[in-house]
Order: structure tokens, then sequence, then C-alpha cells
């Protein structure tokens, strides 16, 4: 794997790695909060949203974003589902949206190998043509 140019989706500064969406300075203040919003949530169990921003100075937008990428969840999720608007504990889709678009990307994906076999058939069909044709 080469390593490529990135800009931090965070910060906007630009760093050069693998992969990732946040440069190292911004992982570092991540992880620093997602220990601290678990240390908390460990010693309170179901504590809300709110009840962990007052309690650790972490703003709700990081809390949020922890949520989404799946790092924690909480009983009283503010997550909506981004398709159907439903509640959910962490993601940006419910199990079923999940379920659907999963399904829809499988028929696409079927479909698609099907037209790379006809294109290719129809290739291999004017291939053949052309040399019985220039004989």
């Amino acid at each position: 794997m080469a390593l490529q140019l990135h800009n931090c989706s965070r910060c906007e500064r630009v760093f050069i790695g693998i992969s990732g969406k946040l440069c190292p300075e911004c992982v570092k203040k991540q992880d620093a909060a997602l220990e601290k919003v678990r240390d908390y949530l460990y010693d309170h169990p179901g504590a809300t949203v709110q009840e962990v921003i007052d309690e650790t100075g972490i703003d709700e937008k990081k809390i949020l974003e922890l949520v989404k990428i799946g790092y924690i969840c909480f009983e009283n999720s503010l997550l909506k589902c981004s398709r159907c608007g439903i509640t959910i504990e962490r993601g940006s889709h419910c199990s079923s949206c999940q379920r659907e678009l999963l399904h829809g990307l499988h028929h696409a994906t079927a479909s698609l190998n099907n037209n790379e076999q006809s294109r290719a058939k129809i290739f291999a069909y004017n291939q053949l043509q052309n040399k019985t044709t220039s004989k």
C-alpha cells in the first residue's frame, strides 16, 4: 500500500497516510475523548448524552460522531436513521434499511456482472466475425 496525501476531515490539515479521514493529531484527540467518554459510561451506565457532555466536557458533536462511528452507544440515543428516520443506537442506518441497501447493492452488482458477461460475449462474437470476414 502506498502512502497518499489526505486532507483531515476535522481540521483540514494535509497529512500523509495509507488511509483515514483524520490526521494523526485529530486521531489522538478523538482517542482521548473516546477514553474519557467510555470511562464515564463505565462508571455511569445508562447516562444520557447530556449527562456525558456535562460531566466530561466533551461537546455534543464529538460525542455523536463517536456514536455514528460505532465506538459508543446510548440507550436513549439521539441518532436517527438517515434513510427512514427511526431512532438508532449507532451508525447511520437502522438494521432494516441496512438490509435493504445491501440487497439493492447485491442486485446492482449482479446486474453489472451480467452486463459485463454480455459485453464479453458480444466482443468475442465480433472478434470471431472480423476474423472470418477478413479471410
